[in-house]
């Protein structure tokens, strides 16, 4: 029942997350033209980048209409980064959507020197409602991107038109990011699929993270699987990419034999051995140790076989894995039947209203940015409330444990580290010493031969 109810998030709260308040800083002309809306822009953040959640940016802000779109990457939009309004290089660059892709254009601003990108719509729209979306490429870029309203930036843009230079240098924004919801304990979640090879990534470069933020109760991790209904295809299609004729289908791998129905098995197999944690049969580790195991014998190309071998690495019980599956269906291994755990997971992937996946969810707010393990540790860190987040970023340094590091503990690391290097030199002097008794038997041998071979001459 608890896992039911917290697959039910409101929409208002998973759309929260999605804003930034950009306010016009000055001169005092360019704050003018944004006097009717307190002197604020309202943007909605990208799904890729670094989101700085609840920290804020003031920077000068730039525009060259030579390359209004951003999407040149060989035209420098500047090279002047002067006259910043905090005295820290902080560029603010504004482009106008469309030319190449968001990551493309932000990718190209990010090597010109941009600490923030500002993208202007080119429709009349809300832009609350507009997901700045990773193409697959966005991994590594670092810095945040956001989408301001049409009628926005075509204000700023034309306002940069008719001001003098010194004005233009004037031209400052204050970016605020609105923090995600705060806890004693993260919440968060992760939805994926096992045929995701960035998912896999993921697992792989998180695992130590969330074992450390689940040992101190920082945080609590639910993994969720993603699924799709193909209520009007044909017997084929559903035979070959859906279990449950149809209800909770995936696509079919590209280039490999994996189909779609292969996949669904393997989110069926996974989510059982989260049950069999969740039901206290197997450690929290064991779910991460084997997304590992069995990416790394067969990374996204995962069947039954594989999955098998997998289990018996792990020296896990195939039996009881095999028997969850079978009876998660309505008709015991009946895979034409309705599974109980798929419709479950197909509904809470129908709440979160998302087109795109692996999504991180926190505190109930959908985590915007590129996900990886510096970007979501930092995120979950954030959403500790006040008192917890120094111990929570602990992890960043590897300083991560039940308790803090006393200075007992530091002068009991010292006393240690000098034991060994005492231990070293002894071992040192005593293998010099025994190699100069070796020589100096050498030598005497040498003397006593040489004189026993002249005593023979004589």
């Amino acid at each position: 029942m608890r896992r039911s109810a917290s697959l039910i998030l409101s929409v208002a709260a998973l759309l929260a997350s999605s804003l930034a308040d950009i306010r016009i800083y000055g001169p005092t002309a360019l704050k003018d033209e944004f006097k009717a809306n307190d002197y604020v822009i309202k943007s909605s953040v990208s799904n890729f980048g670094n989101i700085p959640y609840g920290q804020k940016i003031l920077g000068r802000l730039y525009y060259n209409e030579e390359n209004a779109d951003g999407c040149n990457e060989n035209k420098f939009i500047t090279v002047d980064f002067t006259n910043d309004p905090d005295e820290l290089i902080t560029p603010i660059f504004l482009v106008n959507r469309g030319g190449c892709t968001f990551v493309t254009k932000v990718r190209n601003l990010e090597t010109m020197g941009a600490a923030v990108v500002l993208i202007a719509d080119n429709k009349a729209e809300d832009v609350n409602n507009i997901i700045m979306s990773d193409d697959s490429t966005g991994t590594g870029i670092r810095i945040p991107a956001m989408l301001i309203g049409k009628r926005d930036g075509k204000d700023l843009m034309n306002w940069f038109k008719q001001a003098s230079p010194e004005q233009q240098k004037a031209a400052a924004l204050a970016i605020e990011f609105e923090s995600l919801k705060t806890a004693d304990l993260v919440e968060w979640q992760y939805w994926f699929s096992s045929s995701d090879d960035r998912a896999l990534d993921f697992f792989r470069d998180f695992e130590a993270t969330d074992l450390r933020l689940q040992s101190n109760q920082y945080a609590k991790f639910t993994p969720h699987w993603v699924s799709y209904s193909f209520d009007y295809c044909d017997s084929k299609m559903k035979d070959d990419s859906c279990i449950s004729y149809g209800k909770y289908c995936a696509l079919d791998h590209q280039g490999t034999k994996i189909l779609g129905r292969d996949i669904m098995m393997e989110n069926l197999r996974e989510r059982c051995i989260w049950e069999l944690v969740e039901q206290k049969e197997l450690s929290q580790r064991a779910f991460w140790d084997y997304m590992r195991v069995v990416h790394q014998l067969c990374y996204t190309t995962v069947n039954e076989d594989c999955s098998k071998n997998a289990v018996k690495d792990l020296q896990y019980s195939q039996e009881k894995i095999d028997n969850c599956v079978k009876n998660s269906f309505d008709k015991p291994g009946d895979a034409s039947s309705d599974n109980r755990f798929m419709k479950e997971e197909l509904a809470g992937w129908k709440q979160q209203q998302s087109g795109y996946w692996p999504l991180a969810v926190v505190n109930n707010e959908q985590y915007r940015g590129t996900i990886n393990e510096r970007n979501l540790r930092t995120a979950i860190c954030q959403a500790l409330t006040e008192s917890y987040r120094d111990a929570c970023n602990d992890v960043q340094i590897g300083v991560f444990s039940s308790e803090k590091i006393t200075g007992t503990h530091l002068i009991m690391i010292v006393v240690g580290l000098l034991v060994i290097n005492l231990l070293i030199l002894a071992a040192f002097r005593f293998w010099q010493k025994k190699r100069e008794r070796g020589d100096l038997q050498l030598q005497v041998h040498s003397a006593v031969s040489n004189y026993f071979a002249i005593s023979e001459r004589k």
